[in-house]
């Protein structure tokens, strides 16, 4: 059947279904773009502050290669001034050398020495052990997993960005929790959806009008 000779209250009918499919569609790019932004927003502020403690490894690294300091004391004024350093709230810097031991820890130096393999995290991701891998065969790189805050047992999605110091077997990390990333996904849903819906009822109501005159 052509759409001309649809009865008016079928081709209303119609219309409201194709209103409805185009705002899920757009509501679906929204969303995603959304989270995609904030996202993007991470990994960037995440690489820029491991990226330069790495410069900042590197220089005692040239300080070892240019005879100024030997191996062991480069290193440890290096793992000091990484265990130093801090960003945000809650966030630092960890080290892990090219078989998975911790080398430093800004927040829990009892895991230093330690070897952090095999340890998944509540969705069984090995994420150390993909971390580990994929440094030394990458370079650097993003990994994504969960895992709970400190006092909590609850996992949050988290993202850690790594750089490898080949000279060294050294791979610094950095993460930071991207809760919030859905956090924003959510608002935006419910505004959108807010609006969608607004407009929906206007197109519905407006044919309903129409096929009642």
């Amino acid at each position: 059947m052509s759409i001309e000779k649809m009865k008016v209250q079928t081709r209303l009918g119609l219309l409201s279904v194709l209103a409805f499919v185009g705002l899920l569609v757009l509501a679906s790019s929204i969303l995603v773009g959304i989270r995609n932004s904030a996202m993007a927003s991470h990994r960037l502020r995440i690489s820029h502050l491991v990226e330069s403690a790495a410069s900042m490894v590197d220089y005692f690294r040239q300080q070892e290669a240019a005879g100024k300091l030997p191996r062991d004391q480069a290193q440890t004024q290096a793992k000091a001034a990484l265990k130093a350093m801090r960003f945000g709230e809650e966030d630092y810097f960890f080290v892990y050398d090219y078989q998975g031991v911790m080398v430093a820890h800004g927040a829990n130096p009892k895991l230093e020495g330690k070897s952090q393999l095999g340890k998944p995290d509540s969705a069984g991701k090995l994420f150390r052990d993909e971390i580990v891998r994929r440094a030394q065969s990458e370079g650097k790189g993003y990994e994504e997993y969960v895992y709970p805050r400190a006092n909590s047992k609850d996992p949050e999605p988290k993202l850690t960005y790594f750089r490898s110091i080949p000279e060294w077997n050294w791979i610094i990390c950095s993460a930071v929790y991207v809760d919030d990333v859905a956090n924003e996904v959510r608002a935006g849903f419910w505004t959108f959806g807010s609006m969608a819906f607004a407009i929906l009822l206007v197109v519905m109501l407006l044919g309903w009008r129409i096929s009642r005159s």
